[in-house]
């Protein structure tokens, strides 16, 4: 049978599995994640990896996560020259101390180097084409202006374009406003300020359509309340002191509920990559009692609430959501 692994090849973690697999001779498949488009926050990628990372591992009955893990166990049952060592203590022992040594001192000082190659690279086509598309509409559209607002490589890419063609791109802006606009008119609730501003700080918003914006309006969710349930875990967020123990275990069910909110987005992402509307729109209508649950918890503890503005971001990113998704045919 046919091992699965999921992941792109230009994670070295996935690419260390692979390496594995083809020294143990052992076949396989290599299944893509599109990490960009939220796919690992998907509840399928979760039932293989819980925390969302890649790679995961399927061998028939057998899931694995943790490329480190996964590495053993491929060794383990297609490799015949015994790498691990197991048949011998003195050996193993050595296999083992020098396999924490890689995870623990060597990845550390190594992986932000490795990890700037492939997302470089990735940048870089990124840009690339882009600069051809917008190459190509400066042909079909003479005399439009350029407005582009991003990051200074974007920039970079634009000045190319320019050079390149005689005339120049539509503005993207537009596209981002006029939606936000939309969803403001269907829903009164929509601040179409906090809108603009969130989509324009999001790589690739410029130039998605409204299908497009609803998607990274998910996605964007995800973020927001991923960064909550950090915040309080890495105690950055605390109740206030008249809260005592009853507000540090408020504090910890908001933990969850925020997690609850992010998979509430990352579902609505996925419902909507599917185009079943409905269905986003009834994942994103959760956050609001999610979020709810977290204040309401802290009130009754006592305690003064000290997520307002994750509370009210997350709320107003599903207000917006939703008033896009209803935009769509």
């Amino acid at each position: 049978m046919v091992v699965k692994v999921y992941g792109v090849t230009a994670s070295p973690y996935v690419a260390t599995v692979l390496v594995c697999l083809e020294e143990a001779g052992a076949s396989y498949e290599l299944v893509a994640v599109d990490m960009a488009a939220g796919e690992n926050r998907s509840r399928h990628h979760l039932a293989r990896s819980p925390f969302g990372k890649i790679p995961a591992f399927e061998d028939g009955e057998v899931t694995l996560f943790e490329s480190r893990a996964i590495q053993r166990y491929v060794l383990r049952k297609y490799n015949r020259t015994d790498l691990l060592r197991e048949g011998n203590l003195e050996e193993s022992a050595m296999v083992d101390m020098w396999t924490e040594v890689e995870a623990h001192h060597y990845d550390p000082a190594i992986s932000h180097i490795v990890g700037s190659c492939p997302n470089y690279w990735m940048l870089w086509k990124k840009l690339e084409a882009e600069a051809v598309r917008v190459a190509n509409q400066g042909k079909q559209k003479q005399n439009k202006a350029i407005k582009m607002k991003a990051s200074s490589l974007a920039v970079a890419a634009a000045v190319l374009v320019v050079a390149a063609c005689s005339g120049c791109a539509p503005v993207a802006e537009a596209t981002i406003e006029s939606t936000c606009g939309a969803a403001a008119k269907g829903d009164r609730r929509v601040d179409v300020g906090f809108c603009a501003r969130q989509f324009a700080s999001y790589h690739g918003a410029a130039e998605a359509d409204a299908w497009g914006l609803a998607k990274i309006a998910a996605l964007i969710g995800v973020n927001l309340a991923d960064d909550a349930v950090y915040d309080i875990g890495a105690g950055k967020i605390r109740p206030s002191p008249g809260g005592g123990a009853k507000g540090k275990k408020a504090m910890d069910a908001c933990a969850k509920a925020y997690d609850a909110v992010g998979l509430a987005f990352a579902e609505a992402s996925d419902e909507l990559g599917a185009r079943r509307y409905a269905a986003a729109r009834q994942e994103m209508a959760r956050v609001a009692a999610l979020v709810q649950r977290c204040d309401g918890g802290l009130s009754r503890a006592g305690a003064r609430s000290p997520l307002p503005k994750y509370s009210a971001d997350c709320q107003q990113m599903a207000i917006i959501g939703i008033a896009i998704t209803d935009l769509l045919k």
